[in-house]
C-alpha cells in the first residue's frame, strides 16, 4: 500500500498504524461461533521415525559385499534383541539396486539409537549407499 498522497488528489494518505488497527478489529474471535482453530504443532525434526538404506549403482552394480554384511547384521540384531523389525526391501534397479525401509514404530528408543548408530558406522562411509532419515519409502515398481 502506498502511504503518500499525490499532488493530484485531495484525499489524505491512510496511516499504516490506523489501517492495521482497523484490520485487527475485523479479525474474528476464535472463541465465538462453533469452531475453534488449534495451532498445528511443529514437527520434531530430531526424532528419527523412518530410515531408508539405499544401495545404488553408478554403472557397475551395487556393493554386494556390503549388502550381504548388512543383511547378516540385521539378522544378528533381530536375534540378539528378539525383535521383529518393521522393514521392507524394495528392489528398483537393473544392477541390484535396493532400498531397505525401516519404520521405528515398534522399537524402544534405546534399541533404535543402537540400531541407527550401528548402521551409520557400518555403511555411513560407503560411496554406494545412502542413508535417509525420515524419508518416505520408494514406491515399488510394478
Amino acid at each position: 500500500m502506498i502511504c503518500c498522497s499525490s499532488c493530484k488528489t485531495k484525499k489524505k494518505a491512510v496511516e499504516p498504524a490506523v489501517e492495521n488497527a482497523v484490520l485487527e478489529k475485523q479479525k474474528p474471535n476464535p472463541l465465538e461461533g462453533d469452531a475453534i482453530v488449534l495451532p498445528v504443532p511443529e514437527k520434531d525434526t530430531t526424532t528419527v521415525d523412518r530410515l531408508s538404506v539405499v544401495f545404488f549403482s553408478i554403472g557397475g552394480g551395487i556393493d554386494f559385499e556390503a549388502k550381504k554384511n548388512f543383511e547378516k547384521f540385521l539378522a544378528d540384531f533381530r536375534e540378539k534383541h528378539n525383535l521383529l523389525l518393521n522393514m521392507k526391501k524394495i528392489p528398483w534397479g537393473k544392477e541390484g539396486e535396493i532400498d531397505f525401509c525401516f519404520e521405528f514404530d515398534n522399537i524402544v528408543p534405546e534399541l533404535k539409537d543402537e540400531l541407527l548408530a550401528s548402521i551409520k558406522e557400518m555403511l555411513g562411509e560407503n560411496k554406494l549407499v545412502h542413508l535417509f532419515k525420515n524419508k518416505e519409502c520408494r514406491i515399488p515398481s510394478k
